[in-house]
Formats: C-alpha cells, structure tokens, sequence
C-alpha cells in the first residue's frame, strides 16, 4: 500500500529559487491512497444519485435550443432538470438515468416536436404518455408531487 501521508524538513529547499538559504518543512497527503483505504473499510459511499429528478433527452442535435428550453422551462418552475448532452442512443441516455436515479425522462424528436409535444417517461413507474410542451410542466410536477 505505501505511506498515506509523510513529510519533512528540507533545508535549503529554496536555495533552487533564490540566492538565499532558508530551510523550510513540508508534508504531502496522498489522497488516492486513503480514498482508497476509506472505502475499503466502508467509512466512504460514493454518491449513486443525482440531485435532478428530471432528465431531459437528446435525440437529435439539431434541435438542442429546444431541449435546453424545456430544461429552462423545467427549471423555473422549481424543478431540477439535467439535460443529457452528449451523443448517445436513448437507450443508453435511459440506462443513465435509471443508474443516477432520476425519477422523469422527458423525450422528443422530430415527430414529437412536429406535434408540439414530448413524451413524459415516469421512470418509477415505467410508464410513458404524451404531452403538450404547453403542459409540460403541470405534468411532470404530477409525477413528482410536487
């Protein structure tokens, strides 16, 4: 495993910036190793779960100012909301958000742009519907209780 933390006195460490002698001590804490030994022992838990309870998809990025709307729109109104911004297939945008713990997945392309509506994912549930972007809001707060 090695030391977890060490340290010393160094005289004339300062000698290699300057002209004057000066002694001088330091100590060094190696971090990895005692993250490591921490959770080794159970005394560290890693965060699995994400603060937003909504996520919002992307399918296309053609259409990123409309997610971030919605994210907007979302946000405002006190929901927190993260919006999945790399390139990835909604599958692998839904497994994330299953993993980080979100509780709703907002969805939409190009068919449901072109019907100015988004389909709602309750992931607890496993359930989906559309829904108007107009009602967007009162919808996911529905799901959440709020």
């Amino acid at each position: 495993m090695g030391s977890i933390c060490s340290g010393g006195r160094y005289d004339d460490l300062a000698s290699y910036f300057t002209n004057t002698r000066l002694p001088g001590v330091g100590i060094s804490i190696g971090l990895t190793r005692l993250f490591s030994r921490l959770k080794e022992a159970n005394l560290l838990q890693p965060l699995t779960r994400t603060p937003a309870e909504v996520l919002v998809t992307t399918m296309d990025p053609q259409y990123l100012g409309r997610y971030l709307e919605i994210a907007r729109k979302l946000r405002t109104a006190g929901i927190n909301t993260e919006v999945y911004l790399e390139t990835a297939k909604l599958g692998a945008q839904l497994t994330y958000a299953d993993r980080k713990g979100f509780r709703v997945a907002v969805i939409a392309g190009e068919n449901e742009f072109a019907k100015n509506a988004v389909q709602v994912k309750d992931l607890a549930a496993k359930s989906a519907r559309d829904v108007a972007l107009a009602d967007i809001v009162p919808s996911i707060q529905s799901i959440l209780k709020i």
